[in-house]
């Protein structure tokens, strides 16, 4: 795809070894994506209008540090809530973080659902459930 913002498409040049089909390879692609975009987005946003006044501005804003302690927050994914949960030390380092993919909810009914089924009927009921193999719900 080209976007004339940044004055080039989104490059996505793959390692064919790395595509075989399998959830190595979904993982693969997706972080293939979210490089690329990334980098295309590096580019385009200086170039967006304003982004300079509204950067400068941003850079001129006092932030408060924050204060050690646990912090939490959910938002709607497409699948259900996305949950985040994280620690900050007194340095404001973050010292633990737990991140819950909605997935992570149904992946022991689908357990519960394929027991004595045949393991070639996997990726058949998993497509039932609509579950997330790599975390793209986040």
């Amino acid at each position: 795809t080209s976007y004339s913002l940044a004055g080039e498409g989104i490059k996505l040049d793959l390692d064919h070894a790395n595509m075989k089909g399998d959830a190595w390879a979904r993982f693969y692609l997706r972080y293939e994506e979210l490089k690329n975009s990334g980098a295309w987005l590096a580019k385009a946003i200086p170039q967006l209008k304003n982004f300079h006044a509204a950067n400068e501005s941003f850079k001129k804003a006092k932030a408060s540090k924050a204060k050690p302690g646990v912090y939490y927050g959910a938002a709607e994914g497409w699948r259900g809530p996305v949950l985040v949960s994280f620690i900050l030390n007194s340095s404001g380092d973050i010292t633990e973080a737990y991140v819950r993919d909605p997935s992570v909810l149904n992946w022991h009914a689908l357990e519960l659902a394929v027991r004595g089924e045949n393991i070639g009927d996997f990726p058949l009921n998993n497509k039932s459930f609509n579950l997330s193999y790599v975390g793209v719900d986040l």
